[in-house]
Protein backbone atom coordinates (compact mmCIF):
# COMPACT_ATOMS: atom_id res chain seq x y z
CA UNK A 1 0.00 0.00 0.00
CA UNK A 2 1.60 3.48 -1.29
CA UNK A 3 -1.05 5.66 -1.64
CA UNK A 4 0.49 9.58 -1.87
CA UNK A 5 -1.27 12.27 -0.06
CA UNK A 6 -0.46 15.30 1.46
CA UNK A 7 0.93 16.12 5.24
CA UNK A 8 -1.24 17.55 7.95
CA UNK A 9 -0.35 18.67 11.34
CA UNK A 10 -3.54 18.66 13.57
CA UNK A 11 -4.00 19.65 16.78
CA UNK A 12 -21.84 -29.88 31.92
CA UNK A 13 -23.04 -29.60 34.92
CA UNK A 14 -19.91 -31.15 36.93
CA UNK A 15 -18.45 -31.50 39.97
CA UNK A 16 -15.81 -29.87 39.59
CA UNK A 17 -15.39 -26.37 41.45
CA UNK A 18 -15.90 -23.71 38.66
CA UNK A 19 -14.53 -19.81 38.76
CA UNK A 20 -17.26 -16.83 37.76
CA UNK A 21 -17.27 -14.03 36.05
CA UNK A 22 -16.63 -11.16 36.78
CA UNK A 23 -13.39 -11.95 38.94
CA UNK A 24 -10.34 -11.24 35.89
CA UNK A 25 -6.38 -12.12 36.63
CA UNK A 26 -5.91 -12.28 32.75
CA UNK A 27 -6.29 -9.66 30.08
CA UNK A 28 -8.64 -11.01 27.68
CA UNK A 29 -11.51 -13.68 27.86
CA UNK A 30 -12.14 -15.28 25.21
CA UNK A 31 -15.29 -17.89 23.89
CA UNK A 32 -14.88 -20.93 22.27
CA UNK A 33 -17.95 -22.27 20.05
CA UNK A 34 -18.60 -25.76 19.18
CA UNK A 35 -16.72 -25.26 15.78
CA UNK A 36 -13.90 -23.60 16.90
CA UNK A 37 -13.31 -26.71 19.92
CA UNK A 38 -13.99 -29.33 17.39
CA UNK A 39 -11.67 -27.92 14.93
CA UNK A 40 -8.86 -28.32 17.70
CA UNK A 41 -10.55 -31.53 18.66
CA UNK A 42 -10.14 -33.08 15.33
CA UNK A 43 -6.56 -31.46 14.54
CA UNK A 44 -7.63 -29.65 11.46
CA UNK A 45 -4.43 -27.80 10.02
CA UNK A 46 -5.31 -24.28 10.96
CA UNK A 47 -6.96 -25.12 14.24
CA UNK A 48 -3.69 -26.99 15.14
CA UNK A 49 -1.70 -23.86 14.94
CA UNK A 50 -4.41 -21.84 16.09
CA UNK A 51 -3.91 -24.46 19.56
CA UNK A 52 -0.04 -23.87 20.13
CA UNK A 53 -0.83 -19.98 19.99
CA UNK A 54 -3.44 -20.59 22.47
CA UNK A 55 -1.61 -22.56 25.20
CA UNK A 56 0.67 -20.09 24.47
CA UNK A 57 -1.08 -17.76 25.55
CA UNK A 58 -2.51 -19.43 28.19
CA UNK A 59 0.88 -20.26 29.95
CA UNK A 60 1.75 -15.90 29.94
CA UNK A 61 -1.89 -15.29 31.37
CA UNK A 62 -2.17 -13.10 28.66
CA UNK A 63 -5.48 -14.58 28.10
CA UNK A 64 -8.40 -16.95 29.30
CA UNK A 65 -11.25 -19.35 28.20
CA UNK A 66 -14.26 -19.34 29.38
CA UNK A 67 -16.88 -22.16 29.91
CA UNK A 68 -20.84 -21.56 29.36
CA UNK A 69 -24.25 -23.42 30.15
CA UNK A 70 -24.46 -23.81 26.24
CA UNK A 71 -21.40 -25.55 25.67
CA UNK A 72 -22.65 -28.33 27.69
CA UNK A 73 -25.74 -28.50 25.35
CA UNK A 74 -24.22 -28.72 22.47
CA UNK A 75 -21.70 -31.29 23.41
CA UNK A 76 -24.36 -33.85 24.63
CA UNK A 77 -24.76 -35.30 20.65
CA UNK A 78 -21.16 -35.88 20.39
CA UNK A 79 -19.72 -37.39 23.92
CA UNK A 80 -17.05 -39.22 21.64
CA UNK A 81 -15.01 -35.78 20.69
CA UNK A 82 -14.86 -35.01 24.10
CA UNK A 83 -15.09 -31.45 24.00
CA UNK A 84 -16.26 -30.33 27.22
CA UNK A 85 -13.11 -32.44 28.20
CA UNK A 86 -11.32 -30.08 26.43
CA UNK A 87 -12.78 -27.12 27.28
CA UNK A 88 -12.35 -27.21 30.79
CA UNK A 89 -8.61 -28.34 29.93
CA UNK A 90 -8.50 -24.93 28.38
CA UNK A 91 -10.63 -23.06 30.84
CA UNK A 92 -9.41 -24.10 34.06
CA UNK A 93 -13.16 -24.13 35.41
CA UNK A 94 -13.67 -20.60 34.40
CA UNK A 95 -16.97 -19.73 33.37
CA UNK A 96 -19.97 -17.18 32.48
CA UNK A 97 -23.09 -16.65 33.86
CA UNK A 98 -25.38 -19.48 34.06
CA UNK A 99 -28.69 -17.12 33.77
CA UNK A 100 -29.18 -14.09 31.46
CA UNK A 101 -29.06 -10.93 33.12
CA UNK A 102 -31.34 -7.93 32.14
CA UNK A 103 -28.80 -6.67 29.88
CA UNK A 104 -27.96 -9.79 28.65
CA UNK A 105 -31.80 -10.49 27.74
CA UNK A 106 -32.21 -6.91 25.75
CA UNK A 107 -28.99 -8.40 23.71
CA UNK A 108 -30.79 -11.46 22.96
CA UNK A 109 -34.05 -9.64 21.79
CA UNK A 110 -31.76 -7.24 19.77
CA UNK A 111 -30.17 -10.42 17.85
CA UNK A 112 -33.50 -12.15 17.69
CA UNK A 113 -35.35 -8.51 15.95
CA UNK A 114 -32.49 -8.14 13.88
CA UNK A 115 -32.77 -12.34 12.45
CA UNK A 116 -36.46 -11.56 11.74
CA UNK A 117 -36.10 -7.95 10.51
CA UNK A 118 -32.73 -8.24 8.15
CA UNK A 119 -33.02 -11.93 7.29
CA UNK A 120 -36.32 -12.87 6.81
CA UNK A 121 -35.68 -15.23 4.50
CA UNK A 122 -33.48 -17.19 6.54
CA UNK A 123 -34.75 -20.60 7.61
CA UNK A 124 -34.75 -21.38 11.33
CA UNK A 125 -32.36 -24.16 13.19
CA UNK A 126 -32.60 -25.80 15.97
CA UNK A 127 -29.62 -24.25 17.58
CA UNK A 128 -30.92 -20.90 17.04
CA UNK A 129 -32.07 -20.74 20.86
CA UNK A 130 -28.29 -22.04 22.02
CA UNK A 131 -26.42 -19.66 20.05
CA UNK A 132 -28.68 -16.24 21.06
CA UNK A 133 -28.28 -17.17 24.31
CA UNK A 134 -24.05 -17.74 24.47
CA UNK A 135 -23.99 -14.60 22.09
CA UNK A 136 -25.85 -12.48 24.21
CA UNK A 137 -23.72 -13.42 27.49
CA UNK A 138 -20.21 -14.03 25.29
CA UNK A 139 -20.45 -10.14 23.63
CA UNK A 140 -20.80 -8.81 27.22
CA UNK A 141 -18.14 -10.18 28.79
CA UNK A 142 -15.89 -11.46 26.09
CA UNK A 143 -12.44 -9.60 24.47
CA UNK A 144 -12.76 -12.25 21.92
CA UNK A 145 -15.60 -14.25 20.76
CA UNK A 146 -16.06 -17.30 18.02
CA UNK A 147 -18.90 -17.99 16.27
CA UNK A 148 -20.59 -19.13 12.78
CA UNK A 149 -20.71 -16.57 9.91
CA UNK A 150 -24.02 -15.71 10.28
CA UNK A 151 -24.58 -14.85 13.70
CA UNK A 152 -21.17 -12.73 13.26
CA UNK A 153 -23.14 -10.97 10.61
CA UNK A 154 -26.24 -10.30 13.08
CA UNK A 155 -24.24 -9.35 15.90
CA UNK A 156 -22.45 -6.42 13.54
CA UNK A 157 -25.42 -5.64 12.60
CA UNK A 158 -26.85 -4.58 15.61
CA UNK A 159 -22.93 -2.77 16.62
CA UNK A 160 -22.80 -4.94 19.70
CA UNK A 161 -20.03 -5.74 19.00
CA UNK A 162 -18.04 -2.47 18.81
CA UNK A 163 -20.73 -1.35 21.71
CA UNK A 164 -18.86 -3.43 24.46
CA UNK A 165 -15.84 -4.43 22.29
CA UNK A 166 -15.52 -8.10 21.57
CA UNK A 167 -13.75 -9.14 18.68
CA UNK A 168 -15.32 -11.66 16.27
CA UNK A 169 -13.81 -14.48 14.73
CA UNK A 170 -16.03 -17.25 12.16
CA UNK A 171 -15.11 -20.42 11.57
CA UNK A 172 -13.72 -19.49 8.14
CA UNK A 173 -9.63 -19.91 7.94
CA UNK A 174 -8.65 -16.69 7.37
CA UNK A 175 -10.45 -15.84 10.79
CA UNK A 176 -8.86 -19.04 12.95
CA UNK A 177 -5.63 -17.67 11.85
CA UNK A 178 -6.27 -13.91 12.85
CA UNK A 179 -7.20 -15.22 16.09
CA UNK A 180 -3.90 -17.08 16.18
CA UNK A 181 -2.14 -14.22 15.54
CA UNK A 182 -4.11 -11.88 18.15
CA UNK A 183 -3.12 -14.15 20.99
CA UNK A 184 0.37 -13.65 19.81
CA UNK A 185 0.66 -10.22 19.27
CA UNK A 186 3.46 -8.51 21.55
CA UNK A 187 2.07 -5.86 24.28
CA UNK A 188 4.88 -5.13 25.69
CA UNK A 189 2.78 -2.39 27.61
CA UNK A 190 -0.34 -4.50 28.04
CA UNK A 191 -3.04 -2.28 29.72
CA UNK A 192 -6.41 -1.63 28.78
CA UNK A 193 -5.80 1.59 26.98
CA UNK A 194 -3.39 0.04 24.89
CA UNK A 195 -5.55 -2.46 23.77
CA UNK A 196 -8.55 -0.32 23.47
CA UNK A 197 -6.87 1.71 21.07
CA UNK A 198 -5.41 -0.96 19.10
CA UNK A 199 -8.21 -2.64 18.75
CA UNK A 200 -10.21 0.78 16.96
CA UNK A 201 -6.80 1.43 15.00
CA UNK A 202 -7.37 -1.91 13.28
CA UNK A 203 -11.09 -1.56 12.71
CA UNK A 204 -10.37 1.38 11.64
CA UNK A 205 -7.60 0.44 9.47
CA UNK A 206 -9.53 -2.58 8.27
CA UNK A 207 -12.75 -0.27 6.89
CA UNK A 208 -10.74 1.82 5.10
CA UNK A 209 -10.49 1.99 1.51
CA UNK A 210 -7.00 3.58 1.70
CA UNK A 211 -4.17 4.46 4.18
CA UNK A 212 -5.04 8.23 4.09
CA UNK A 213 -8.81 7.19 4.85
CA UNK A 214 -7.35 4.88 7.78
CA UNK A 215 -5.48 7.77 9.48
CA UNK A 216 -8.32 9.84 8.71
CA UNK A 217 -10.75 7.60 11.06
CA UNK A 218 -7.77 7.21 13.84
CA UNK A 219 -7.18 10.49 14.52
CA UNK A 220 -9.83 11.57 17.14
CA UNK A 221 -8.47 8.29 19.25
CA UNK A 222 -4.88 9.37 18.81
CA UNK A 223 -5.48 12.26 19.62
CA UNK A 224 -7.31 11.36 22.97
CA UNK A 225 -4.41 9.07 23.35
CA UNK A 226 -1.60 12.09 23.17
CA UNK A 227 -3.91 13.83 25.30
CA UNK A 228 -4.12 11.50 28.21
CA UNK A 229 -1.20 11.98 30.37
CA UNK A 230 -1.46 9.14 32.85
CA UNK A 231 -1.83 6.02 30.27
CA UNK A 232 2.30 5.96 29.67
CA UNK A 233 4.63 4.93 32.13
CA UNK A 234 7.66 6.51 33.00
CA UNK A 235 10.05 3.82 32.04
CA UNK A 236 8.72 4.50 28.03
CA UNK A 237 9.74 7.88 28.85
CA UNK A 238 13.34 7.85 29.33
CA UNK A 239 16.34 8.74 27.31
CA UNK A 240 18.72 5.29 26.63
CA UNK A 241 22.76 6.33 26.47
CA UNK A 242 22.85 3.77 23.71
CA UNK A 243 20.83 3.47 21.63
CA UNK A 244 20.83 3.15 17.67
CA UNK A 245 20.18 6.49 16.86
CA UNK A 246 22.77 8.35 19.20
CA UNK A 247 22.32 10.94 21.39
CA UNK A 248 20.54 9.19 24.16
CA UNK A 249 17.48 8.75 21.83
CA UNK A 250 15.39 5.59 22.82
CA UNK A 251 12.66 4.29 21.21
CA UNK A 252 10.63 2.05 23.32
CA UNK A 253 8.06 -0.60 21.64
CA UNK A 254 4.86 -0.49 23.63
CA UNK A 255 3.26 -2.90 20.96
CA UNK A 256 3.55 -4.76 17.88
CA UNK A 257 1.10 -6.87 15.78
CA UNK A 258 2.24 -10.68 15.30
CA UNK A 259 2.61 -10.15 11.53
CA UNK A 260 4.73 -7.22 12.04
CA UNK A 261 1.83 -5.36 10.16
CA UNK A 262 1.78 -2.81 12.92
CA UNK A 263 3.58 -1.25 15.54
CA UNK A 264 3.04 1.22 18.50
CA UNK A 265 6.29 3.25 20.32
CA UNK A 266 7.44 5.72 21.98
CA UNK A 267 10.58 8.13 20.60
CA UNK A 268 12.16 9.64 23.46
CA UNK A 269 14.75 12.96 22.41
CA UNK A 270 16.89 14.60 25.23
CA UNK A 271 16.86 18.27 24.92
CA UNK A 272 19.20 19.56 22.41
CA UNK A 273 19.69 15.72 20.85
CA UNK A 274 18.25 15.35 17.06
CA UNK A 275 17.54 12.37 15.13
CA UNK A 276 19.42 11.32 12.11
CA UNK A 277 17.68 12.48 9.04
CA UNK A 278 15.67 9.19 8.54
CA UNK A 279 12.74 7.71 7.06
CA UNK A 280 9.93 5.22 8.16
CA UNK A 281 9.03 3.13 4.57
CA UNK A 282 5.35 2.57 6.83
CA UNK A 283 2.55 4.70 6.91
CA UNK A 284 0.77 6.14 10.27
CA UNK A 285 -0.13 8.72 12.63
CA UNK A 286 2.97 10.64 14.76
CA UNK A 287 2.30 12.99 17.51
CA UNK A 288 3.89 14.16 20.52
CA UNK A 289 2.99 13.80 24.05
CA UNK A 290 5.64 15.38 25.83
CA UNK A 291 7.74 18.36 25.31
CA UNK A 292 8.32 20.69 22.06
CA UNK A 293 10.21 19.68 18.89
CA UNK A 294 11.00 21.56 15.34
CA UNK A 295 11.23 18.75 12.67
CA UNK A 296 12.22 19.15 9.14
CA UNK A 297 10.90 17.69 6.20
CA UNK A 298 12.86 16.61 3.39
CA UNK A 299 12.56 15.44 -0.49
CA UNK A 300 13.97 12.65 -2.19
CA UNK A 301 15.51 14.60 -5.64
CA UNK A 302 17.84 12.67 -8.00
CA UNK A 303 19.18 10.15 -5.20
CA UNK A 304 19.48 12.73 -2.55
CA UNK A 305 17.45 14.05 0.26
CA UNK A 306 17.35 17.70 0.30
CA UNK A 307 15.35 19.88 3.17
CA UNK A 308 11.71 21.08 1.99
CA UNK A 309 9.97 22.51 5.13
CA UNK A 310 10.37 23.01 8.79
CA UNK A 311 7.90 23.11 11.84
CA UNK A 312 7.42 23.59 15.28
CA UNK A 313 5.39 21.29 17.14
CA UNK A 314 3.82 21.53 20.72
CA UNK A 315 2.49 18.51 22.90
CA UNK A 316 -1.04 17.03 20.64
CA UNK A 317 0.31 17.88 17.79
CA UNK A 318 0.40 15.71 15.26
CA UNK A 319 0.82 14.35 11.24
CA UNK A 320 0.26 11.48 9.26
CA UNK A 321 2.90 9.76 7.59
CA UNK A 322 2.29 8.78 3.49
CA UNK A 323 4.99 7.56 1.97
CA UNK A 324 6.65 8.17 -0.39
CA UNK A 325 5.78 11.55 0.43
CA UNK A 326 7.36 13.16 3.33
CA UNK A 327 8.20 9.80 4.58
CA UNK A 328 11.65 11.41 5.47
CA UNK A 329 12.47 14.09 8.04
CA UNK A 330 14.61 14.86 11.55
CA UNK A 331 13.17 15.56 14.83
CA UNK A 332 15.10 18.19 17.39
CA UNK A 333 14.22 18.92 20.70
CA UNK A 334 13.61 22.18 21.63
CA UNK A 335 12.48 22.30 25.38
CA UNK A 336 14.60 22.46 27.97
CA UNK A 337 12.86 19.18 29.31
CA UNK A 338 12.76 15.85 27.51
CA UNK A 339 10.39 14.92 24.40
CA UNK A 340 8.30 12.32 23.90
CA UNK A 341 6.27 11.10 20.63
CA UNK A 342 4.22 8.43 19.95
CA UNK A 343 3.98 6.51 16.73
CA UNK A 344 1.31 4.28 15.19
CA UNK A 345 2.77 3.09 12.21
CA UNK A 346 2.15 -0.14 9.69
CA UNK A 347 5.69 -2.09 10.31
CA UNK A 348 8.00 -3.16 13.02
CA UNK A 349 9.86 0.39 12.79
CA UNK A 350 12.18 -0.54 15.06
CA UNK A 351 13.73 -3.81 13.45
CA UNK A 352 12.67 -3.30 9.81
CA UNK A 353 15.85 -1.99 7.63
CA UNK A 354 15.48 1.69 6.34
CA UNK A 355 17.47 4.43 5.73
CA UNK A 356 19.25 7.22 7.11
CA UNK A 357 20.62 10.29 5.08
CA UNK A 358 24.09 11.94 5.48
CA UNK A 359 23.30 15.95 6.54
CA UNK A 360 25.98 17.11 4.01
CA UNK A 361 25.37 15.04 0.96
CA UNK A 362 21.41 13.76 1.42
CA UNK A 363 22.79 9.93 0.49
CA UNK A 364 21.04 7.22 1.77
CA UNK A 365 22.62 4.43 3.83
CA UNK A 366 21.45 1.12 5.23
CA UNK A 367 19.71 2.19 9.03
CA UNK A 368 17.84 -0.08 11.55
CA UNK A 369 17.31 1.92 14.72
CA UNK A 370 16.62 -0.83 16.95
CA UNK A 371 14.22 -0.98 20.44
CA UNK A 372 15.94 -0.05 23.79
CA UNK A 373 13.54 -2.65 25.34
CA UNK A 374 13.04 -5.56 23.09
CA UNK A 375 15.88 -6.99 20.96
CA UNK A 376 15.50 -7.47 16.64
CA UNK A 377 15.95 -10.62 15.07
CA UNK A 378 19.49 -11.15 13.49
Amino acid sequence: MRWATTRTLVGVASTVSVLLLPARSVKLLLYLDQNYLSGIAKRKPAFRELEAALREALARGTVAVVESAVHERESQPRPDLGLLELLRELSGGRRLPRELDAAALETRRRLAATIERELPERRARGSDAADLDAMAIAVHHCDLVTCDAFMADVIRRTRLDLRHSAELFTGRRADVLRLRDRLRDEYVLDTPVVRGFIRAAREAFAAAASPADACDAIRPRFAQLLADPGWLPRRFQEPAPESGMGGGIGQWLLFRAADRSLSLFSLVVPPGSATPIHDHLAWGLVGLYRGTQDEEIYAERDGHVEPVERRSLARGDFYVLLPPRDDVHRVRTTSPETSVSIHLLTNDTGCVWRHSYDERSGRPAPFRSGYVNVACEA
